[in-house]
């Protein structure tokens, strides 16, 4: 009988609660039995669990165990997540995992990840950009090309995930020259005393992309990113300068196909703008209404929304496919 691999989750921010949700409600495949966090208190864990903003966690009925929370999957069984507060690289559990779920945001780099991989565990997948990362695998890009002798991989980012995979089938068909990139991006609710105005910041989707995509270099892409105080979804926009200049309906067309085939699951065209607050739990990268597809001269245009926070099934999905392999 096969075992199950089981994974340590680092970090218990916005995105790991969101990976968490989407596990208990999608996903056994593989265990996570462990869950340390640097700042919280068991207390604070299950707070936020009982008490989220956007997860109705509700549904898996969950309570206080003797070391940690316990929950019911969607498949009827019960979970229990061993909590541990403090230093990562100091869990009695360190070495137990097969995988390491580094989902912090502290440590994106191979240097950092290297004290997590002792004993049994094999791979740690960041769920952040990780420049030095022996593969950055995207769903839906080049997941296929992951390998078992690598041992820091990441996902990429939310916005690497939304642009890249839909960047790539597009120039496969008409052939990218420029992509402009628009992004407003939300912000969770414990940063906005903080940050209580819209700033400019770096994403690294600018940098990253062309690492990903062959065909794209530093001058061909544009990015303008933007935080703001708001705790809802975000606003992203692609601008594709193309070598042959279709119709509107002739994107339309191949493009539905590909969401059938090649693109499944990774983006949504809906016929009535659904509004930034409508796209909250979506599963895929992006969500774009039909007004938001443009040609315009050279230019092709989509217009829409995604939750960043949900990205997570992104991060979820590649996990399921190492532990597959």
């Amino acid at each position: 009988m096969t075992r199950t691999l089981n994974a340590g989750l680092h970090g218990f921010g916005r995105f790991a609660q969101h990976l968490l949700f989407s596990w208990l409600s999608h996903s056994r495949q593989f265990s996570i039995p462990y869950l340390v966090d640097e700042i919280l208190s068991l207390e604070d864990v299950y707070q936020l669990i009982t008490d989220h903003d956007r997860l109705d966690f509700s549904r898996f009925s969950p309570r206080l165990g003797a070391e940690g929370v316990v929950l019911t999957h969607s498949d009827g069984g019960e979970v229990e997540i061993n909590y541990t507060c403090g230093i990562a690289a100091e869990v009695p559990w360190l070495g137990e995992v097969d995988l390491w779920l580094e989902c912090s945001g502290r440590n994106s780099s191979i240097a950092a990840c290297e004290p997590f991989l002792k004993g049994r565990t094999r791979q740690a997948i960041i769920s952040a950009t990780c420049w030095d990362a022996d593969q950055t695998l995207v769903m839906g890009l080049n997941e296929n090309q992951w390998s078992s002798r690598a041992k820091v991989l990441s996902y990429g980012s939310c916005t690497v995930n939304a642009f890249v995979p839909l960047a790539d089938w597009l120039h496969q068909q008409y052939g990218v020259q420029q992509a402009y990139v628009n992004v407003v991006h939300n912000l969770p609710r414990h940063q906005l005393p903080a940050h209580s105005d819209p700033e400019w910041k770096i994403c690294t989707l600018e940098k990253m992309a062309p690492q990903l995509l062959p065909w794209l270099s530093n001058e061909q892409i544009f990015v303008s990113y933007a935080t703001v105080p708001y705790t809802g979804g975000s606003l992203i926009e692609f601008n594709f300068r193309l070598n042959r200049v279709p119709s509107k309906q002739e994107v339309l067309q191949k493009l539905q196909h590909a969401l059938e085939n090649t693109l499944k699951g990774l983006y949504r065209i809906e016929t009535e703008d659904p509004g930034v607050a409508g796209v909250l739990g979506a599963r895929e990268n992006a969500v774009f209404p039909l007004s938001g597809i443009e040609v315009i001269g050279d230019n092709l245009r989509f217009r829409g929304y995604f939750d960043n926070e949900n990205s997570a099934v992104r991060y979820l999905q590649l996990v399921e496919l190492i532990v597959g392999n």
